[in-house]
């Protein structure tokens, strides 16, 4: 019994990292056919990247006419008011600008979650960045679970054995 009790303290104190979410990025804009939608991993690196901005491509987006493919470009050049992103598909370019929306090197940004209120092109708009709600629980979760019924089972077992029936005639 003490070996098992070691062993699931032991299994408590490695515990694994919750995997990065999924971002979510709705932006939602003045002119109902400027507002678009799309998921980024954020362990993803860019696939491109220069000192003050980076990309990513093929990035299927929700748009008012349907699903695309397009680059999602974001830039963040010091200054709040000179910050953004931008997103091209066919012949559509937006291009909105505000307040930081990462920080870190564009190598690995690290995205800012939050409501931020952009302008540009296509008039003003406001972006909201989330995370997906994960489905699957995380290993742990599932080894605490497993360890739980384990004990439960144990315990069962375990009174079962100690049960002494006596019959008594009257």
């Amino acid at each position: 019994m003490r070996r098992l009790l070691l062993a699931s303290a032991g299994l408590f104190t490695v515990a694994t990292p919750a995997s990065a979410a999924e971002l979510v990025f709705n932006f939602s804009a003045e002119n109902p056919a400027n507002s678009i939608s799309f998921v980024l991993d954020d362990t993803v690196a860019p696939d491109a990247f220069i000192p003050n901005q980076f990309a990513y491509a093929a990035v299927p987006v929700t748009t008012s006419s349907g699903l695309v493919t397009g680059q999602i470009d974001f830039y963040n050049f010091g200054s709040p008011t000179l910050a953004g992103f931008n997103f091209a598909s066919g012949g559509s370019f937006v291009d909105y600008v505000g307040s930081a929306l990462f920080t870190g090197p564009t190598s690995a940004p690290q995205f800012i979650l939050g409501s931020f209120a952009l302008s540009g092109t296509g008039g003003t708009g406001t972006l909201t960045i989330g995370e997906v709600g994960g489905a699957v629980p995380e290993p742990t979760t599932w080894a605490m679970m497993l360890l739980g019924f384990g004990f439960v089972g144990g315990a069962m077992r375990f009174t079962k054995r100690r049960q002494k029936f006596t019959v008594s005639y009257a």
